[in-house]
């Protein structure tokens, strides 16, 4: 602070600045972080009559949340007021200044001055041109639609309907849960998890619950969506076939015609299953279960577990290689619960699990741990010399090539237990009826990993669980409520007030060619055909310029970015002396 005080030169700043005749105020304070601070600024600020506003500060003044705080205090548009990290660039030129000899005509102003001035400039020639008008109004439809009724799906439906909004929860089997139906027996806690959650979703009166329904199609647009939903049982005769994997209905109040349903968000929890081993399993043949099926038949007793066994578990069975090259993340600490339970029932059973990389994230890295100590044996493979099975009348034999050994070996086992990972339920049919995508593995196409990990490029279009990525319970759930935090968000403005550059029409120059429309990789266009004009979604509009490029006419132009704004934040930047 003493070094920003000592190379600052408020007066200086000050004239610069002002030399712009539209700058109607330079404000100087050192209290904005205080709410005393705050107050006596926006004071000050709605004295100057400014419509425009540009804070230079700190990192932490400047960081979205307070600079859209500062908006509200001020009555001004979000996209009107800037914020412009100057303290680094003063300490950074203050800094270089004590090591130089300074301009004995300039001062401080050579070395620290005129940078920060010019930085400050580059915000106000950010604001100078955006549009002071409101924003649009967000004509939506205020529920939402999950489809899937899962632990995830579940979970998303209470977080929306408990913030106030109606939900239509959509589910194609007979009852909700999803795969905690099987994943449940031996946990007392997810057994009393999954009925709590049941409970709690048939009771709320905010919910609809549709069972043995599907996804027909979609009418409207986003945020103004008319969803058909069809019973399973009549869906085959006239459904297209994304409706496989995407079925919702209504048993448990009895209904079973064809209706829609009115919503402005979707939330896409159609979870995900194991994927096919490839090979003939105890469906088919004796002797070998996927990870499911073995739970099954241990929750049923269909295999004698007091008595003595002989299991071998291989761990990414036709995963992590070319097709499904990605972790499930749910399979080892699966395969080290059954392995426990097993040696927990009869010590004599012998357990050999085979695997690449054992992934025990966590705490669950205990169960390695619990496991060693149980006699669990661990034989490591490559992927490319993965041991091979051969059923027999007595269960199966299994050749693996041993990489401590440096040889072949081989023993025979009463079952093996394939991990074969996880693929999710979601169509690329029923993902494009809302305007969405998948990925290259088949899970929802996310529009950013990192910042927009739920959405689609159509905001209004969500997902969670199974659908979205491999997850265990505890990330089903996380994703779940981050889904439902969006999608409450986005039900919750009656106005879209854009916090960046947004594309506009320039109707008296557009001729309705749709080029624009085509060109929009986030679907922010279309034609209201009762007005005769062209729309824009605030919503999912994000400021590219790709429709102002493919423009013949010019009508389609973003708000803030015009080659003089441009022209005048490079001569800005550039300039040495401003």
């Amino acid at each position: 602070r003493d070094l920003v005080q000592e190379a600052l030169d408020t007066e200086a700043v000050s004239h610069e600045l002002c030399l712009d005749p539209e700058v109607a105020a330079v404000e100087m304070t050192d209290q904005l972080c205080r709410e005393d601070g705050m107050d006596d600024m926006i004071a000050r600020i709605r004295k100057t009559g400014a419509n425009r506003l540009v804070v230079a500060a700190c990192a932490f003044c400047v960081k979205k949340q307070q600079v859209h705080r500062m908006a509200d205090l001020a009555d001004l548009p979000v996209q009107c007021v800037a914020g412009v990290d100057v303290i680094t660039s003063i300490i950074t030129a203050a800094e270089k200044a004590s090591g130089a000899e300074k301009d004995p005509a300039g001062g401080k102003t050579a070395f620290v001055i005129q940078p920060m001035v010019r930085q400050i400039r580059t915000g106000i020639f950010q604001v100078k041109t955006m549009s002071l008008a409101p924003g649009k109004g967000g004509d939506m439809f205020s529920r939402a639609l999950v489809v899937g009724g899962g632990i995830a799906g579940m979970t998303a439906a209470l977080a929306i309907a408990g913030q106030g909004f109606a939900v239509d929860l959509v589910e194609k089997s007979p009852a909700l849960g999803g795969n905690l139906a099987w994943l449940h027996p031996g946990s007392e806690d997810l057994t009393a998890f999954l009925e709590d959650r049941k409970a709690a979703v048939l009771a709320h009166d905010r919910i609809r619950v549709h069972t043995r329904t599907c996804v027909h199609s979609t009418t409207g647009r986003p945020g103004l969506w008319e969803t058909r939903l069809v019973p399973v049982h009549s869906a085959d005769e006239d459904r297209p076939s994304h409706t496989d994997d995407a079925v919702l209905t209504d048993s448990s109040k009895g209904a079973s015609s064809i209706h829609q349903v009115r919503h402005g968000a979707v939330v896409l929890a159609v979870g995900g299953n194991q994927a096919d081993p490839g090979i003939a399993t105890c469906e088919t043949g004796p002797g070998i279960y996927t990870q499911k099926g073995f739970q099954q038949a241990l929750d049923n007793n269909t295999i004698d577990t007091s008595a003595p066994v002989r299991v071998a578990m291989i761990q990414c069975w036709g995963s992590r290689q070319n097709g499904r090259n990605y972790c499930s993340r749910v399979c080892c600490p699966r395969c080290l619960e059954q392995a426990l339970f097993l040696k927990n029932r009869n010590p004599d059973s012998q357990v050999h699990v085979f695997y690449r990389d054992m992934m025990t994230p966590g705490l669950l890295e205990t169960l390695y741990t619990q496991a060693r100590q149980a006699g669990i044996l661990f034989f490591p493979y490559e992927k490319q010399n993965p041991p091979c099975l051969e059923p027999d009348d007595n269960g199966c034999r299994i050749t693996w090539s041993d990489a401590i050994l440096g040889r072949s070996m081989e023993m025979g086992v009463d079952y093996v237990v394939l991990a074969t990972g996880v693929t999710p339920n979601l169509t690329l049919d029923l993902a494009q009826i809302f305007g969405a995508d998948l990925d290259q593995f088949g899970f929802f196409g996310q529009a950013d990993s990192k910042w927009r990990p739920v959405e689609a490029l159509q905001p209004r279009v969500l997902a969670c669980g199974l659908a979205l990525e491999p997850a265990n319970i505890a990330s089903s759930l996380a994703t779940a409520r981050a889904a439902a935090a969006r999608a409450v968000a986005i039900l919750s403005q009656e106005r879209v007030q854009p916090e960046h550059d947004m594309a506009r029409v320039r109707n008296a120059y557009c001729s309705l060619c749709r080029l624009c429309i085509f060109a929009c990789p986030y679907g922010a266009r279309h034609v209201d055909h009762q007005a005769g004009v062209l729309v824009i979604d605030p919503l999912a509009c994000q400021g590219c310029g790709i429709c102002a490029a493919v423009c013949p006419s010019g009508a389609a132009v973003v708000d803030g970015i015009s080659p003089t704004h441009m022209l005048d934040i490079i001569n800005t930047a550039l300039s040495g002396h401003g």
